[in-house]
């Protein structure tokens, strides 16, 4: 197992909750990237190159990638418990979709090893750190076979959109259509910038019952965080 360190984030602390991710990822050949954050203010960044050895393994009948395998410590969403695990099993899934992913479940075995893994909202060409569903610990690497499947999204009305960030978690939300918007729900996520990388396999859900036509609304979604949390589909 070469334990090689490409990239530490260290984060200072902040008001702001930050549940998803408070955490330290490690991702690699075995293991070969920390990210540790804490809050949303960036302290430092750390770059070592290496030489990436772990070739993607496709799952079959999904357009997913497993790109690595990966050991994650932090706040454990998956349950919904919160509770501090390390050394827990991840997958780095990447979505060859052009359009999100709203379910996938996969399952990666190893010679000794079944790890199971949900992942909720994956963004279109984009990559997730996803823990395995029950925090098994991460003891084998080698992938010997997989098995998932995934749910298609459906066609997104004619509803628009717009986004700005007023704070550290408001959001204001602009209805851009000549109609009247009712009970539309958000999805986002926890993203971290830096490693191109979507945290954690829950995607966090925000509704919002009435947006008059051309008109904005404030929202505080929880577990939201400017600059570290991304809405990814809303319907």
């Amino acid at each position: 197992m070469n334990h090689v360190k490409l990239r530490r984030i260290a984060l200072t602390a902040a008001s702001v909750s930050m549940s998803a991710l408070t955490a330290l990822v490690l991702i690699g050949s075995s293991i070969d990237t920390k990210v540790s954050a804490q809050s949303i203010l960036v302290k430092e960044v750390e770059y070592t190159q290496l030489q990436e050895e772990n070739t993607p393994v496709a799952i079959s009948c999904t357009p997913l990638t497993i790109q690595k395998m990966a050991s994650y410590d932090g706040k454990f969403m998956e349950d919904g418990s919160g509770r501090q695990v390390q050394d827990v099993a991840a997958i780095v899934l990447f979505n060859n979709r052009d359009s999100v992913v709203p379910y996938a479940f996969v399952t990666v075995y190893t010679n000794h090893c079944r790890y199971t893994f949900s992942a909720y909202m994956i963004p279109p060409k984009s990559s997730v750190l996803v823990p395995e569903e029950n925090g098994q610990k991460l003891t084998e690497t080698d992938i010997v076979r997989t098995f998932g499947w995934t749910t298609v999204a459906r066609d997104q009305n004619q509803i628009r959109l717009g986004f700005e960030e007023v704070g550290m978690n408001c959001l204001r939300i602009t209805n851009q259509t000549g109609s009247k918007v009712k009970n539309v729900v958000l999805y986002h996520r926890t993203y971290v910038s830096e490693s191109d990388l979507y945290i954690g396999g829950k995607a966090f859900k925000t509704q919002i019952s009435y947006i008059p036509p051309g008109e904005s609304v404030l929202v505080y979604p929880s577990d939201y965080a400017s600059g570290y949390s991304k809405i990814v589909y809303y319907e």
